[in-house]
This record gives C-alpha cells, sequence and structure tokens, in this order.
C-alpha cells in the first residue's frame, strides 16, 4: 500500500487498503485477546503512526472499544524512550539502621510529594 501511495497517490493506496481490510477485518476481530470487552481500552499502532494505525483504530472502534492511537507510531515512541536515557534524574539513596524510620520517610514521599519510591524491605515482606 506504501508503495501504491507513493507512486499512484492516496486515492490509488486507500482504495487498495480498504480492500485489504474488507478482506481481513473479521480475522483481525477474532485475533484479539479473549479477555477484551466491549468499552475496553486499547492501544493501536504502526510504524510511523499513519493511516494504517488509524484504519485498524476505526475498525476496531466499531467493535465497540475505546481505541487510541500512540502518536508518530512506535518509532516516534522508540526514540522518545532513548532519547529518555540521555536526561539526568534525581537519584535518592535512603539509608540507616534498623528501626530509623526509613520506611515511614518513603511512604511519606510517595504519599505526599507523588515521588516514585522503591521499598526494598517492603517489596521482600521482611517483619
Amino acid at each position: 500500500v506504501g508503495t501504491l501511495y507513493h507512486k499512484y497517490g492516496r486515492d490509488v493506496a486507500v482504495k487498495r487498503g480498504c480492500k485489504i481490510v474488507d478482506e481481513s477485518w473479521r480475522r483481525l476481530l477474532s485475533g484479539l485477546p479473549p479477555d477484551v470487552r466491549d468499552g475496553q481500552e486499547v492501544l493501536v499502532y504502526c510504524a510511523r503512526g499513519g493511516m494504517r494505525s488509524g484504519g485498524v483504530a476505526w475498525l476496531l472502534s466499531q467493535a465497540p472499544l475505546q481505541v487510541r492511537v500512540l502518536e508518530g507510531g512506535y518509532k516516534a515512541f522508540r526514540n522518545w524512550a532513548i532519547n529518555g536515557w540521555e536526561r539526568e534524574l534525581p537519584l535518592v539513596v535512603l539509608a540507616g539502621r534498623t528501626g530509623s524510620g526509613k520506611t515511614d520517610v518513603l511512604l511519606e514521599l510517595r504519599d505526599r510529594y507523588f515521588a516514585q519510591v522503591i521499598d526494598l524491605e517492603g517489596d521482600a515482606q521482611h517483619r
């Protein structure tokens, strides 16, 4: 379809895309995970977030599902994720003796300031 778009234009490509979808939409809907229910939110994406994902999103919205399209496709998401590693983020390690109140500090930071915390002791469920 992409080659048709570049060689012959949008209308020819859309016509071919509609024919492909017409032949395969039942298979697409039956291929959804069995736990997907009417009204559930679904994320649709393709390489660049263009007409393919937009068309599939429209089709799934008729199912009826709440459909979102990943803007820019997975290529844009991948670039965003890779570039995220270049940002410096603050990291604080909270240490102290047993019974010094470290968990209370972590929970306060999480609850009051919405900080992201990892409570290793709490995750290990040591008591």
